[in-house]
């Protein structure tokens, strides 16, 4: 789900909603094309209002039965929230146009959700020699990068993104980007979102990647700077301040961080990042009592796989250690060994 931020910030996008919200507020119905209301649950979806997703999507497949866009995105809700890739497949068998780009899209992002990125590489590949549209030649590596990509698979992203000759796209540029970061090669980066601030400067998500490439390059007090100038166009962007919140931490500005990863947490209230990130802050101000309360909020929230829960379980035993809770405490730390036993298996 990829639809860029720059499109939501857009009067155009922010009327259409309008009208959708409105209607939806008066209980009434009301025709938009099925692009639309695949463009409005992907923002639901992207600002974490699954549900309200869900009903726009579904009411785009009841005045539009098999259409390909919101039938890709139902697919992909049962991918990425659902984790139910049984379901992804029967939803993609529904799609009534089959050579729609978008549904040879949905059937390679699948495959990579079950880990199988070189089948997924195999049938883009595919694809790709029955295309005989110069233009669709030439947009489809850019999308299909962009899809590797958004999988972590920045070796086959870059490989597909050599096909494509419109080097001068700001797609292509913002994916150069983005790559040159996962390769180490912050200096590029660095050079590639500014060049791309210089033609947008109202595009948030270059302000974010620049603020990313420069905490990575230690230019914290510029990471910080360059999420400032993201939260000034959009104070709700919940990617710049979770930027600002790292960078303010890693200076030691615990205070100001725990305020930044509050205010993530009410945007993302389903991301343990905040809260964990948050309890992190309280416990070094001292306040650990609040300290537990947040990392056991992070606990409860966090999925069974998630990168961080090592570190929840670690900083909770901390806390509640501070608080003077030994034996809660204990049981923390007889937890953690042995989940380190099941990393080490």
């Amino acid at each position: 789900m990829n639809t860029e931020d720059k499109y939501f910030e857009s009067q155009e996008f922010k009327k259409l909603f309008q009208r959708y919200e409105m209607a939806k507020a008066e209980g009434k119905n009301i025709y938009m094309e099925p692009d639309e209301l695949s463009d409005i649950a992907e923002f639901y979806y992207q600002t974490g209002n699954i549900e309200a997703a869900r009903q726009a999507v579904g009411y785009a497949l009841q005045l539009f039965p098999g259409a390909t866009e919101p039938m890709a995105f139902q697919a992909r809700l049962a991918l990425l929230v659902d984790n139910d890739i049984s379901r992804a497949w029967q939803i993609a068998e529904q799609i009534s146009d089959k050579s729609d780009l978008e549904y040879h899209y949905l059937v390679a992002e699948i495959l990579l959700a079950d880990d199988k990125a070189d089948e997924a590489d195999d049938y883009l590949r595919q694809r790709y020699e029955e295309l005989f549209d110069e233009d669709d030649q030439d947009d489809y590596p850019i999308d299909v990068a962009n899809l590797f990509a958004d999988y972590d698979q920045y070796e086959k992203a870059d490989r597909w993104l050599k096909l494509t000759h419109d080097t001068e796209a700001n797609d292509y540029k913002e994916l150069k980007g983005r790559i040159a970061i996962q390769q180490g090669n912050y200096d590029e980066s660095e050079r590639i979102f500014n060049q791309l601030i210089d033609d947008n400067p109202y595009a948030t998500p270059y302000w974010n990647r620049l603020a990313t490439t420069q905490f990575l390059q230690n230019k914290v007090h510029d990471s910080i700077q360059s999420s400032e100038f993201s939260i000034a166009i959009n104070p709700d962007n919940d990617e710049a301040i979770l930027n600002k919140a790292n960078g303010l931490f890693s200076l030691g500005n615990f205070e100001d961080a725990a305020t930044y990863y509050h205010r993530f947490s009410e945007l993302c209230p389903d991301d343990e990042a905040g809260p964990m990130f948050e309890g992190i802050c309280r416990l070094n101000m001292g306040q650990s009592e609040e300290a537990v309360a947040l990392l056991r909020q992070a606990e409860r929230i966090a999925p069974e796989d998630s990168e961080y829960r090592f570190d929840i379980y670690q900083e909770l035993a901390f806390a509640l250690s501070q608080a003077g809770h030994q034996e809660e405490a204990l049981e923390i730390y007889r937890h953690l060994i042995s989940f380190n036993g099941e990393e080490d298996d």
